[in-house]
């Protein structure tokens, strides 16, 4: 899968279907009200709970598609060692 621009990122709409990362397994844009604009959101299975659980990272494009993918990265990190990112 190809890694999302920041040509596909700004393009997005109200009405469109979230835009998966590419590069980080669970990084998704979800479109907000407004054109250019979305949310952050790293989808993952907590390795304590063994429950689906959804960290916001922020909003496009003050968040951009780099730090989110930084941040979510750091995410998978913390998966890795067993810890769930939104307990720390």
């Amino acid at each position: 899968m190809a890694i999302l621009t920041d040509t596909k990122a700004r393009s997005i709409k109200p009405e469109d279907k979230p835009l998966a990362h590419g590069g980080v397994t669970g990084l998704t844009l979800h479109p907000s009200t407004a054109k250019g604009r979305g949310k952050w959101v790293f989808r993952y299975v907590s390795p304590l709970t063994k429950k689906r659980r959804n960290a916001g990272l922020g909003t496009y494009p003050e968040i951009t598609i780099a730090d989110a993918a930084r941040d979510a990265q750091a995410m998978r990190e913390q998966l890795a060692n067993n810890l769930d990112p939104l307990n720390n």
